[in-house]
């Protein structure tokens, strides 16, 4: 279970890295058209249980940094994360389906359009308009406990 860790982990570095080359990175300023009003917002670390055979073998930890059109918002009060949490975890635990040992940095793309998708449909509007993976780590469910029990 811990080598599952260092491959989320690896994964988790060769994806940023990728997506930095692609273009991805947060320092290109994105291009908008008149009137729109685009913010970046980071959800809190979500943990999604990865369930195999029947039982939880662990989870996965991910935190999603998205742009979004405020200008599009029904108020200037009007509360995203939820939305944005409630898609990346409907995204990563229908992702999971797929199998994490196959998994391959063009399948987080998948991921993070899956939940700028999920969060637009829920929201009946494209405000979000794209979102990064800060952080996506596999914890396995016996370290979750031992992190738990003896916090450093």
């Amino acid at each position: 279970m811990v080598g599952l860790v260092g491959i989320f982990g690896a994964l988790g570095g060769s994806f940023f890295g990728y997506d930095f080359l692609l273009g991805g990175g947060h320092d290109a300023p994105e291009e908008h058209a008149a009137g729109e009003d685009l913010q970046q917002i980071s959800t809190e670390l979500t943990g999604v249980p990865i369930v195999a055979n029947n039982a939880v073998a662990g989870y996965v930890v991910l935190k999603v940094s998205s742009v979004i059109d405020a200008s599009k918002l029904p108020s200037k009060e009007f509360a995203i994360q939820p939305f944005l949490v409630d898609a990346a975890f409907k995204a990563a635990y229908g992702f999971s389906d797929n199998g994490f040992s196959r998994i391959r940095p063009k399948d987080l793309e998948v991921l993070a359009g899956d939940i700028v998708r999920m969060a637009n449909e829920k929201l009946g509007a494209n405000i979000v308009r794209s979102a990064s993976l800060e952080q996506f780590n596999f914890v396995a469910k016996g370290e979750i406990r031992g992190m738990l029990m003896n916090p450093k």
